[in-house]
């Protein structure tokens, strides 16, 4: 397993710290990352059907040479009819590719993605024992609850919907934008003029996503430790008469937990909103150039349709990378405070060579 040595806190002492973690888990890893990376291939390829059943099958123009060399390959070499029956089998063929690798995919996350987060709990648990009464003394149990069950999440967060969607979304635009460089030049540079106003919003939004969620997960270890202590002193509680007073304790810490919840979704609806708006924009200036182009009788009605097929493969990457920021700053918050409980040194120390208790025995 893991461990945390560095107390850094930027992005790649973060990355570093994951890597511990996921790195010894490989044949999960690489599994995963498999099953997404042909998804990519898959989604290259699905909008070509369109694109022959409209320029070829139905307005009867000429394919390019590779694509007549690939239509050559199909038995009795179709055409009209024929032609239109393929494009619909190779439709329904890739769906339901991209369905089995869909369930496949996801079946793989859940069972790499637990294994990640019961590690880092068991790191955790672990550290918390070793710890001395001084430090529990200071620290709810119920925040350190929360620290081993939920926050230890986070790496499983990280990995699943943060480094791994990054490696994949670098090869689809990759694939994608080589394919919209072929079907047309200029088109392919004008839809990349919304990458610099995704980098300032993710460099505007990163930092404060960050610190409210780490004032979330804090809030959230407030109000557990405060159901941990009402609940253990049950019988306290009730001979004092004090349930009025926990119950205005619990809805003080849930409405602290509300409102650092409510804080960091709002900063999160406005990273997304600008990051939707910005591709929004990239699109309709495509869709006017491509119709421009199209009235010249510079390209086809398919080669526009395709293009803005493979547009939006290469923008929902782009903006799968811009949520990947959100998503990894959020669960960031978690990391930092389960990073905190493994960095924390324990104030007393076994001697060396000394050996463990086994039996106890209850002679006075």
């Amino acid at each position: 397993m893991g461990s945390c040595e560095s107390s850094g806190t930027g992005i790649v002492a973060l990355m570093r710290w994951v890597g511990r973690y996921a790195l010894p888990r490989w044949p999960g890893l690489a599994g995963v990352l498999a099953l997404m990376l042909l998804k990519v291939g898959l989604d290259v390829l699905r909008p070509w059907p369109m694109k022959v059943l409209v320029d070829q099958a139905l307005m009867g123009k000429p394919a390019a040479p590779w694509l007549e060399a690939w239509l050559a390959r199909l038995p009795g070499h179709p055409a009209g009819g024929e032609l239109i029956s393929w494009c619909v089998a190779a439709t329904v063929a890739i769906f339901l590719a991209g369905w089995a690798l869909t369930a496949a995919s996801a079946i793989a996350n859940v069972g790499f993605g637990q294994r990640l987060a019961y590690d880092l709990a068991a790191d955790v648990f672990a550290h918390l024992q070793r710890m001395s009464l001084r430090f529990h003394n200071r620290k709810a149990v119920g925040d350190s609850i929360r620290r081993v069950t939920a926050d230890s999440t986070c790496i499983a967060t990280i990995v699943k919907d943060g480094l791994l969607p990054v490696l994949t979304s670098g090869a689809t635009l990759v694939a994608t934008f080589g394919v919209l460089w072929g079907l047309n030049w200029p088109l392919a540079l004008a839809s990349l003029g919304v990458v610099p106003l995704l980098a300032a919003t993710m460099k505007r939004y990163a930092g404060p996503m960050l610190d409210l969620s780490y004032r979330q997960q804090e809030a959230d270890g407030r109000m557990y430790a405060v159901v941990e202590q009402t609940l253990t002193a049950v019988p306290v509680v009730q001979a004092f008469a004090r349930e009025a007073e926990a119950d205005r304790e619990f809805a003080k810490s849930a409405e602290a937990s509300l409102a650092a919840a409510l804080a960091s979704t709002r900063v999160q609806l406005k990273f997304k909103v600008l990051t939707g708006l910005a591709t929004a924009l990239g699109t309709a200036a495509i869709i006017w150039l491509g119709a421009r182009q199209a009235l010249d009788g510079q390209i086809t009605v398919g080669t526009i349709l395709v293009f803005l097929a493979y547009l939006g493969s290469l923008y929902g990457p782009l903006e799968s990378l811009a949520y990947t920021s959100s998503t990894v700053q959020g669960a960031a918050g978690s990391a930092r405070r389960v990073r905190e409980v493994l960095e924390s040194e324990p104030e007393v120390r076994d001697r060396a060579g000394a050996l463990a208790m086994r039996t106890a025995r209850g002679d006075v």
